[in-house]
């Protein structure tokens, strides 16, 4: 049978949103807080506050003196909240004021602002942290952009600054799909967020510098992309996810007449090799995720692959569709970036990005292994991360490197 998959990746999946109107920001107030999702937990949980926290129900207010560790208990369907001698049933929102910048530690790990609980029907509990915008970027731009940058790529380190914030108000602007109780998730599927271990005292000066910065174009926020290595040229936004052409997401070439901005990146030039036989119950599992659910790949469970080839590219050289076939002629095609998700190593960390090449090994008929040879890492549209910095190294400025990426687009300062 053949079976034809043509669902592109959404713009929502890779976290791209609508534009909106840069007048909006100025609703919001100076620094607005940012709702992060950390968890949602069905489990025990514990919460340690520092003395002077406010629990208010929203009947009463409770003040925690001296430091506290607290606890949230799963209990006859619902959740008990407890600090010290203070017990209460979760209602249907808990909120924990956290004076000045001292931090509360959930799960573990230490996080500014404060801490909102919105009980599930008993099921689980949501632990959301409200934190103001700046204070959130602390976090975000050394998660997002790597630890350990020095003075050469503080340039790169605005960028990502101006980036990230743009890319939070737009969400704080847009409503979130199935749950308005939170605005952004700690991952990657929106933007990575640690808390305050991921801070980094020397990024501050380059984030306090750009304080308030955004990208617009026209008079609307831009969808703020980026990624991690484009591997020498960037991407239209159209040829990832299709849709409209968006002017300042335009394929670039990262470099000038010497070498490209972000060849010092790991993932410039990457391998992986598969063996499929040892491999074939992941590439099973991967394949059942990507497709629909009229797709009946289960049946392809004691099958392995007979032929693996690519359909297309596009304007750049990255893979834009490919062809499965196993050796009972089972058979399908795969668009744009699900080739990715097939091939997970032993951290399940998927392929670097769908630039690249591949060589096949045969036993009989069947496949036993596959080499993959490829560059960059992500989705390669915005700004290339590796290229920013190498950028910054040559030294370009900030706003040089926003519009190299951003064609089109410019920086307005918003606080």
């Amino acid at each position: 049978m053949k079976l034809v998959w043509c669902l592109f990746l959404l713009i929502s999946v890779q976290n791209v949103v609508s534009s909106q109107p840069v007048s909006k920001i100025m609703q919001m107030g100076r620094n607005p807080d940012v709702r992060v999702l950390l968890l949602k937990s069905n489990r025990p949980e514990t919460i340690l506050l520092p003395a002077g926290s406010e629990v208010k129900t929203g009947i009463e207010t409770r003040t925690v003196n001296p430091a506290t560790e607290c606890k949230i208990l799963p209990q006859d369907g619902q959740f008990v909240f407890t600090a010290g001698a203070f017990s209460v049933t979760i209602p249907d929102s808990l909120i924990i004021l956290v004076p000045g910048q001292e931090g509360l530690k959930v799960n573990g790990e230490w996080y500014r602002g404060n801490l909102l609980l919105y009980p599930e029907a008993g099921s689980s509990v949501l632990l959301v942290n409200s934190v103001s915008l700046e204070n959130y970027l602390q976090s975000v731009i050394p998660a997002e952009i790597g630890q350990g940058r020095k003075k050469p790529d503080l340039e790169a380190v605005k960028v990502q600054s101006i980036a990230a914030r743009t890319f939070t108000y737009s969400k704080l602007l847009s409503k979130r799909q199935g749950d308005n109780r939170y605005d952004l998730l700690p991952t990657v599927m929106d933007q990575a967020y640690f808390g305050i271990k991921s801070e980094n005292n020397a990024y501050r000066l380059a984030i306090s510098e750009t304080r308030g910065m955004v990208g617009v174009y026209g008079s609307e926020l831009i969808e703020a992309l980026y990624h991690s290595t484009c591997g020498g040229l960037t991407e239209n936004s159209e040829d990832v996810w299709g849709g409209k052409t968006v002017p300042y997401l335009r394929s670039v070439y990262c470099g000038d007449d010497t070498s490209a901005f972000c060849s010092s990146s790991p993932f410039y030039y990457w391998e992986r090799h598969v063996e499929m036989k040892t491999f074939w119950p992941v590439f099973h599992r991967q394949l059942v995720k990507v497709s629909d659910r009229e797709t009946p790949v289960s049946g392809w469970k004691d099958q392995y692959l007979k032929n693996f080839g690519i359909t297309g590219r596009d304007s750049s050289g990255r893979v834009t569709g490919i062809h499965l076939e196993t050796e009972t002629g089972n058979s399908a095609e795969l668009k744009g970036d699900y080739s990715r998700w097939l091939f997970p190593d032993s951290t399940g960390k998927i392929l670097p990005s769908v630039w690249f090449d591949f060589t096949t090994e045969k036993q009989g008929s069947v496949i036993s292994s596959l080499h993959f040879k490829g560059k960059g890492y992500g989705h390669g549209v915005g700004i290339c991360q590796w290229g920013a910095v190498g950028m910054s190294r040559r030294g370009y400025t900030f706003d040089q490197i926003f519009r190299f990426y951003y064609r089109g687009a410019r920086i307005v300062k918003v606080y």
